[in-house]
Protein backbone atom coordinates (compact mmCIF):
# COMPACT_ATOMS: atom_id res chain seq x y z
CA UNK A 1 0.00 0.00 0.00
CA UNK A 2 1.76 3.59 -0.95
CA UNK A 3 1.78 6.21 1.36
CA UNK A 4 -1.02 8.23 -0.36
CA UNK A 5 -3.62 5.43 0.08
CA UNK A 6 -2.45 4.51 3.60
CA UNK A 7 -2.77 8.45 4.42
CA UNK A 8 -6.36 8.63 3.48
CA UNK A 9 -7.02 5.24 4.97
CA UNK A 10 -6.14 6.62 8.41
CA UNK A 11 -8.06 9.72 7.65
CA UNK A 12 -11.44 7.74 6.66
CA UNK A 13 -11.06 5.36 9.88
CA UNK A 14 -10.70 8.26 12.16
CA UNK A 15 -13.53 10.18 10.55
CA UNK A 16 -15.31 6.44 10.70
CA UNK A 17 -14.26 6.35 14.24
CA UNK A 18 -15.74 9.77 15.60
CA UNK A 19 -18.89 9.17 13.58
CA UNK A 20 -19.36 6.18 15.58
CA UNK A 21 -18.73 8.01 18.85
CA UNK A 22 -21.16 10.35 18.01
CA UNK A 23 -23.72 7.42 17.23
CA UNK A 24 -23.22 5.61 20.49
CA UNK A 25 -23.71 8.75 22.23
CA UNK A 26 -26.79 9.75 20.64
CA UNK A 27 -27.98 6.08 21.64
CA UNK A 28 -27.71 7.17 25.15
CA UNK A 29 -29.56 10.38 25.04
CA UNK A 30 -33.20 10.99 26.00
CA UNK A 31 -35.38 10.24 23.41
CA UNK A 32 -36.98 12.44 21.27
CA UNK A 33 -38.74 12.95 18.17
CA UNK A 34 -35.32 13.99 16.09
CA UNK A 35 -33.04 11.80 17.48
CA UNK A 36 -33.81 8.58 14.64
CA UNK A 37 -32.99 10.75 11.58
CA UNK A 38 -29.46 12.60 13.41
CA UNK A 39 -28.68 8.73 13.97
CA UNK A 40 -29.55 7.93 10.28
CA UNK A 41 -27.73 11.02 9.21
CA UNK A 42 -24.78 9.58 10.90
CA UNK A 43 -25.01 6.35 9.69
CA UNK A 44 -24.94 7.15 6.31
CA UNK A 45 -22.18 9.59 6.82
CA UNK A 46 -20.32 6.68 8.88
CA UNK A 47 -21.41 4.55 5.21
CA UNK A 48 -19.98 6.86 2.87
CA UNK A 49 -16.38 6.59 5.11
CA UNK A 50 -16.35 2.66 5.29
CA UNK A 51 -17.01 2.66 1.62
CA UNK A 52 -14.47 5.06 0.58
CA UNK A 53 -11.82 2.98 2.51
CA UNK A 54 -12.90 0.09 0.85
CA UNK A 55 -12.50 1.61 -2.61
CA UNK A 56 -9.01 3.11 -2.05
CA UNK A 57 -7.68 -0.09 -0.32
CA UNK A 58 -9.19 -2.05 -3.65
CA UNK A 59 -6.51 -4.00 -5.94
CA UNK A 60 -9.17 -3.19 -8.93
CA UNK A 61 -10.86 -0.36 -10.30
CA UNK A 62 -13.86 -2.65 -10.91
CA UNK A 63 -13.95 -3.01 -6.95
CA UNK A 64 -13.19 0.97 -6.87
CA UNK A 65 -16.26 1.65 -7.98
CA UNK A 66 -18.70 -0.96 -6.89
CA UNK A 67 -17.71 0.31 -3.11
CA UNK A 68 -18.32 3.69 -4.30
CA UNK A 69 -21.72 2.86 -5.23
CA UNK A 70 -22.09 2.15 -1.61
CA UNK A 71 -21.01 5.25 -1.03
CA UNK A 72 -23.75 6.51 -2.90
CA UNK A 73 -25.78 5.27 -0.72
CA UNK A 74 -24.51 7.13 2.06
CA UNK A 75 -24.13 10.46 -0.08
CA UNK A 76 -27.73 10.32 -1.35
CA UNK A 77 -29.73 9.82 2.06
CA UNK A 78 -27.25 12.13 4.26
CA UNK A 79 -28.74 14.56 2.99
CA UNK A 80 -32.17 13.79 3.71
CA UNK A 81 -31.65 12.63 6.79
CA UNK A 82 -29.90 15.89 7.86
CA UNK A 83 -32.83 17.89 6.71
CA UNK A 84 -35.25 16.40 8.45
CA UNK A 85 -33.50 16.17 11.66
CA UNK A 86 -32.61 19.89 11.00
CA UNK A 87 -36.31 20.81 10.61
CA UNK A 88 -37.49 18.67 13.50
CA UNK A 89 -34.84 20.12 15.81
CA UNK A 90 -36.30 23.82 15.13
CA UNK A 91 -39.30 23.07 14.89
CA UNK A 92 -39.65 24.68 11.15
CA UNK A 93 -43.13 23.43 9.99
CA UNK A 94 -42.16 21.82 6.29
CA UNK A 95 -45.08 20.20 4.23
CA UNK A 96 -45.25 17.14 4.04
CA UNK A 97 -45.85 16.47 0.71
CA UNK A 98 -41.94 18.53 0.17
CA UNK A 99 -40.13 15.64 2.36
CA UNK A 100 -41.88 12.88 0.61
CA UNK A 101 -40.48 14.22 -2.59
CA UNK A 102 -36.92 14.73 -0.75
CA UNK A 103 -36.69 11.11 0.08
CA UNK A 104 -38.23 9.95 -2.98
CA UNK A 105 -35.51 12.36 -5.11
CA UNK A 106 -32.86 10.74 -2.85
CA UNK A 107 -34.16 7.22 -3.71
CA UNK A 108 -34.35 7.95 -7.59
CA UNK A 109 -30.87 8.92 -7.59
CA UNK A 110 -29.32 6.39 -5.84
CA UNK A 111 -31.03 3.84 -8.23
CA UNK A 112 -30.13 5.89 -10.93
CA UNK A 113 -26.34 5.69 -10.25
CA UNK A 114 -26.84 2.00 -8.77
CA UNK A 115 -27.46 1.23 -12.34
CA UNK A 116 -25.03 3.57 -14.21
CA UNK A 117 -23.90 0.41 -15.71
CA UNK A 118 -26.77 0.22 -18.32
CA UNK A 119 -27.52 4.30 -19.03
CA UNK A 120 -24.17 5.96 -18.46
CA UNK A 121 -26.44 9.31 -17.67
CA UNK A 122 -24.09 10.00 -14.44
CA UNK A 123 -20.49 8.39 -15.52
CA UNK A 124 -20.06 9.17 -18.99
CA UNK A 125 -17.06 7.21 -18.97
CA UNK A 126 -14.76 5.33 -16.19
CA UNK A 127 -11.10 5.28 -15.94
CA UNK A 128 -8.49 2.51 -15.48
CA UNK A 129 -5.96 3.98 -14.20
CA UNK A 130 -6.11 6.24 -10.92
CA UNK A 131 -5.34 10.24 -11.48
CA UNK A 132 -2.00 11.26 -10.74
CA UNK A 133 -1.41 12.24 -7.58
CA UNK A 134 -4.58 10.70 -5.93
CA UNK A 135 -6.41 7.82 -4.90
CA UNK A 136 -9.18 8.08 -6.88
CA UNK A 137 -10.20 7.02 -10.89
CA UNK A 138 -11.03 9.38 -13.26
CA UNK A 139 -14.52 9.67 -14.21
CA UNK A 140 -16.76 11.25 -16.73
CA UNK A 141 -19.60 13.38 -15.45
CA UNK A 142 -22.79 12.64 -17.80
CA UNK A 143 -26.26 14.82 -17.29
CA UNK A 144 -27.06 13.50 -14.30
CA UNK A 145 -23.70 14.08 -12.67
CA UNK A 146 -24.67 18.01 -12.68
CA UNK A 147 -28.21 17.21 -11.81
CA UNK A 148 -27.93 16.05 -8.62
CA UNK A 149 -25.26 18.40 -7.71
CA UNK A 150 -27.79 21.10 -8.60
CA UNK A 151 -30.33 19.25 -6.10
CA UNK A 152 -27.55 18.76 -3.40
CA UNK A 153 -26.95 22.77 -3.93
CA UNK A 154 -30.50 23.09 -3.52
CA UNK A 155 -31.17 20.98 -0.69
Amino acid sequence: MDTMTLTWSILYVLMSVTIMFFMFRLIWMDNSEYRPFLLLALFCAGLIQVAKIAGISSPTWEGYFQASKLEYLGKCYVSAFSISFVTRFYKIKTPRWLMVLLYFVSMGFFFIILFDDYHHLYYSYLSHEKMAGSVDYAVGHGPLYFVYMGFLFCV
